[in-house]
């Protein structure tokens, strides 16, 4: 059989397709009681809200200690017949081992004959039941290329504005799309606001190892101002600027200026982050020093 070659268009259609088709299969793959998973991310705001940045992943927080053996099968054999798949091309599965923390597999459009692919990740990180418990949820119809709906449980946007701030400040490295993704929450009206028990739960989510809520949420108070700086250089504008350009449409006006707008409003939702979990740790510090007091003969 002759190869054939995917074009750039063709690998973002079919990922555009693969993305909604394993979003819907995921729901349908098991019976997910309220509380096990939220949405989030980027491809969140991108199929639940209307966001113009591309993503590749579909994250989802998910309760601690659910059995996730055969997820990867059960979403596989539910995007078997995938209308609008080529006939030269089919959808595998990859999963990572389930011990994992976030659990992950790839789901990838392919064909043997084929030169090029379309991939998905997805990403379920498993948080403790109480702090997943606390997060405000929608639930949101999301339709898919093929026709069909899923119902998701989807983050707000305050929640998914707590989350972006977190990731700027905890990453080790900056990522040009929590800047973008904090720019664009920001545009929305009304716009969503940052709330202290939304950023200050994270730490609960996202522990450092073997870290409770105290130590990790000191480690994000040291991360955040260096990150913070670094949002301000100019190296980071022509490297958001660059970056971006991969993630958006091509009719999208991206340029230095526009990059240094969306640099100027991460850097004021990571400060005020940076005040409101500094003033969280410091009630905490003082009330446990003064159980401690307390408990002294």
């Amino acid at each position: 059989m002759t190869q054939r070659t995917l074009s750039a268009a063709d690998q973002q259609k079919f990922r555009d397709l693969l993305q909604s088709a394993t979003l819907g299969a995921l729901m349908d793959s098991r019976r997910w009681e309220p509380g096990d998973l939220a949405f989030q991310g980027g491809t969140c705001l991108h199929l639940a809200y209307g966001s113009a940045r591309f993503s590749e992943d579909l994250d989802f927080m998910i309760r601690g200690g659910l059995s996730l053996v055969g997820l990867g099968a059960a979403v596989q054999q539910r995007l078997q017949g995938l209308q609008g798949v080529p006939a030269d091309m089919k959808v595998t599965v990859t999963s990572s081992r389930d011990a994992r923390n976030p659990h992950a597999f790839m789901v990838t459009l392919g064909g043997a004959h084929v030169i090029g692919s379309a991939k998905v990740k997805v990403e379920l990180w498993q948080a403790r039941s109480s702090a997943l418990e606390s997060l405000k949820l929608v639930v949101k119809p999301i339709s898919s290329v093929a026709g069909m709906t899923a119902f998701v449980p989807t983050l707000t946007l305050d929640e998914i504005l707590a989350d972006k701030v977190y990731a700027l400040g905890a990453r080790t490295r900056l990522k040009a799309r929590d800047v973008f993704d904090l720019w664009w929450l920001c545009q929305q009206v009304p716009a969503p606001e940052l709330g202290e028990a939304d950023l200050c739960v994270r730490p609960d989510i996202y522990p450092v190892a073997d870290g409770d809520w105290q130590s990790t949420a000191r480690q994000w108070l040291i991360n955040a101002p260096v990150r913070w700086q670094e949002l301000g250089t100019t190296g980071t504008v022509r490297a958001v600027e660059q970056d971006l350009k991969r993630w958006l449409p091509s009719s999208w006006r991206m340029n230095e200026d526009v990059a240094r707008q969306m640099l100027a409003v991460a850097q004021s939702q990571l400060q005020g982050g940076i005040t409101l979990m500094a003033a969280r740790l410091a009630r905490y510090a003082a009330a446990v020093a003064t159980v401690s007091q307390g408990s002294t003969p």
